[in-house]
């Protein structure tokens, strides 16, 4: 694993995660958003739209989180825009996308809907498992890229390899374009695999199986 902590280094520094096991994703007012999503896929075409709705003087971090609602699991969103100082009162009006829409200051939509959303803010707040589709750099990154490179470039926190050892900073990954890192112990992690030539990709492809798909 190579962990990127601007506090203890320049980036590429190899170090275990040693972090505690219950470490906040650093948040004020966060929009939760519940289309009822049945898989990523779909989620991140809405991340999509709501990230051209936002337009590009907002730079939020959109992620994805399983929840419950009508009995059944599915796929919600959180929009995070406190990282550039935009309040959530501020946001174009998300609830035209036929979404339960939540906040700490108040809610919109079906009660499904505004309870799922409520669940995916808790989960990103937890600072565990929320899977990100929208974050800083994620829209620059080149097809190759060292991990030493990825790390400065992007808020990702850490490269892991799935089959586990350390990583060359040096070692380039080849992005396929679509990078889901998730969150652990507040950290946002990129899961990788090896492949041909000493190369790294993500764990996550951008065409999964449709059995992967319906439950990634």
């Amino acid at each position: 694993m190579v962990l990127h902590q601007p506090d203890l280094g320049p980036a590429g520094l190899t170090h275990p995660l040693g972090s505690p096991t219950t470490a906040p994703v650093p948040t004020g007012t966060v929009v939760g958003v519940d289309a009822a999503s049945p898989t990523t896929k779909a989620a991140d075409e809405l991340a999509r739209r709501i990230r051209d709705l936002l337009g590009d003087a907002v730079a939020p971090v959109i992620a994805t989180h399983f929840v419950r609602g009508f009995g059944l699991p599915h796929v919600a969103l959180t929009v995070d825009a406190v990282s550039i100082g935009q309040r959530a009162a501020d946001l174009p009006t998300l609830d035209d996308l036929g979404a339960g829409v939540w906040t700490d200051g108040g809610s919109c939509g079906s009660a499904d809907l505004v309870g799922g959303a409520e669940q995916a803010v808790k989960a990103y707040r937890s600072g565990h498992g929320g899977r990100a589709v929208c974050f800083a750099g994620s829209d620059a990154v080149p097809p190759e890229v060292t991990v030493a490179e990825l790390l400065a470039g992007t808020a990702i926190d850490a490269v892991a390899v799935l089959s586990g050892g350390e990583i060359d900073p040096a070692t380039v990954v080849l992005t396929r374009g679509h990078l889901r890192p998730t969150w652990t112990a507040g950290r946002l992690v990129l899961a990788v695999e090896r492949a041909a030539g000493g190369r790294l990709v993500p764990f996550e492809t951008p065409t999964p199986t449709p059995c992967c798909a319906d439950h990634a």
